[in-house]
């Protein structure tokens, strides 16, 4: 029995380790090519916008490699992913991001949100650019538990359709499958003519 058990821990690392390895490898050239386009306009800002992009892949790298790390580590790189996400983004845009409650000493998942925001901004931009916005909520008001929430506009003949279009939502599920139970965690995804939104409530570890 205690043999099987070891057998299937290492099939679900495995696959937890596919998983993460299938995270978007574009976001990181992107950063670099529009750091590059402020650089050649000498902007004040290239030095701060390279160390988020370093905090960011250290993140990626090492500290996500365990199963759940310190929720305040990976607000962080939320932070930071928002903020370079912000550089292609019009400043008419609308993006919202807000924190709700005391953020507690708990542990998750890393990487849970990445896709959805990177969702957000790659299909909810550009829009009709006055209308064009990005809602990114967390809400800690209940005790051992989080609700994120995330919205933005959205419109099906804006989008091309693509062959790996989905693979982040869907490696979301499976990761939430594997890593918690299924009372532990409420994924909810709807799309509008107008608005693409996402909530999950999650019990913290």
């Amino acid at each position: 029995n205690l043999k099987l058990v070891k057998i299937e821990q290492q099939k679900l690392e495995a696959e937890l380790k596919t998983l993460k390895g299938q995270l978007n490898p574009h976001f990181l050239f992107n950063s670099l090519n529009n750091i590059y386009s402020l650089a050649l306009i000498k902007s004040e800002k290239v030095p701060e916008l390279i160390l988020k992009l370093a905090d960011l892949m250290r993140h990626i790298i090492y500290e996500s490699k365990e199963n759940f790390i310190l929720l305040e580590k990976e607000l962080e790189f939320v932070q930071n992913f928002i903020d370079l996400q912000r550089i292609r983004t019009s400043e008419k845009t609308k993006i919202n991001y807000t924190i709700e409650g005391e953020i507690p000493s708990a542990k998750i998942a890393p990487l849970l949100f990445e896709p959805f925001i990177d969702n957000a901004f790659k299909h909810g931009l550009p829009g009709s650019v006055t209308n064009d916005f990005i809602e990114i909520h967390f809400d800690f008001s209940s005790k051992n538990k989080l609700r994120f929430t995330i919205a933005n506009n959205y419109s099906e003949f804006l989008i091309p359709k693509k062959k790996n279009s989905g693979i982040g939502l869907e490696n979301v599920k499976q990761r939430l499958k594997l890593l918690y139970q299924p009372n532990e965690f409420d994924l909810q995804i709807d799309k509008s003519e107008q608005t693409f939104s996402v909530s999950l409530d999650l019990i913290l570890k």
